[in-house]
């Protein structure tokens, strides 16, 4: 049994995670993000908020094993905010995140990427040292269930009387219809996987080229098909929502792009913010789907 932990401790240990919560967002992004060419506000921004009060913060870890992680973690926090707040801030112009600049070539903004990412590759262990330490010595909070627990899914769909008829997109290119003008969708479908009933107030697709830099984003229309209003929408208890797009719009935008496209994912947003994103899925196993979306065009 870990010895029990002076008072200062605990309290300096529950400042940590208040600034930085072991289940938040910002974690899990840069745990599996590829690449730092852009970075959402709602990653940065509380990660370089906790960096001046965590710096500052004093009295020091009574237990010196601690008090040398905390160092170590203060330090790594401190350069991967140097890389973050040399990035540009664009949520003027849609997107909420900061951008790497382009500094003239794409080997020096290569470059850039790759001193972010180095950052961001010294900050997560010396954080999950901090709290493995936190929790071997006893001072770490059970981690309280999240109350969201929604999944996200990317489907074709084809409009069929009554509705439109999904299906997952390696099936997408043989959706039946009686009407062979009806239109082609690419459907986000969120659905909570709990008791709790939130709502979805925004969704979209995403496509990232294979380095993981974002190649397009498409944020699905408020109203759908019938000019229906379909965002946002409320989930009930363990019940799903669907919400769609135009699949000519992405499957246009993905045949510009062609090689650089490698894959793409549905996200959906709550009301408060909570961004849930689906599987990546693979541009190939889009292809039957997104063939049969543009052989109308061309014809």
């Amino acid at each position: 049994m870990p010895a029990t932990p002076c008072a200062g401790d605990t309290d300096k240990a529950a400042r940590l995670l208040r600034l930085l919560p072991q289940d938040g967002y910002w974690y899990r992004w840069l745990t599996d993000a590829e690449t730092m060419f852009r970075v959402p506000l709602t990653v940065s921004d509380p990660v370089c908020d906790a960096h001046r009060p965590l710096e500052t913060d004093l009295p020091d870890y009574v237990d010196p094993e601690l008090q040398d992680a905390d160092r170590d973690l203060v330090a790594a926090l401190g350069a991967l905010c140097f890389e973050l707040n040399g990035m540009t801030d664009i949520s003027d112009e849609g997107p909420d995140v900061l951008e790497i600049d382009h500094p003239g070539t794409s080997a020096e903004r290569n470059a850039l990427n790759r001193q972010a990412c180095q950052a961001r590759d010294q900050f997560i262990p010396a954080y999950t040292r901090m709290i493995n330490l936190l929790n071997i010595k006893g001072l770490l909070p059970p981690t309280p269930k999240d109350p969201l627990d929604i999944t996200v899914a990317l489907l074709a769909a084809r409009w069929v009387p009554g509705g439109a008829l999904t299906v997952p997109l390696a099936l997408g290119a043989k959706l039946p219809s009686t009407d062979p003008t009806a239109p082609y969708y690419f459907v986000v479908e969120a659905a909570s996987r709990n008791d709790q009933a939130p709502q979805i107030a925004a969704a979209g697709i995403e496509v990232i080229q294979p380095n993981g830099d974002a190649a397009i984003t498409h944020l699905l229309p408020a109203r759908g098909p019938g000019h229906r209003l379909q965002l946002p929408f409320q989930l009930s208890a363990y019940g799903a929502g669907q919400a769609v797009l135009n699949a000519m719009e992405v499957a246009a935008a993905i045949r510009v792009l062609g090689d650089a496209a490698a894959q793409a994912r549905a996200f959906a947003r709550t009301g408060n913010g909570r961004v849930f994103h689906g599987p990546w899925v693979p541009v190939e196993d889009m292809q039957p789907f997104l063939d049969v979306v543009l052989a109308p065009a061309d014809s």
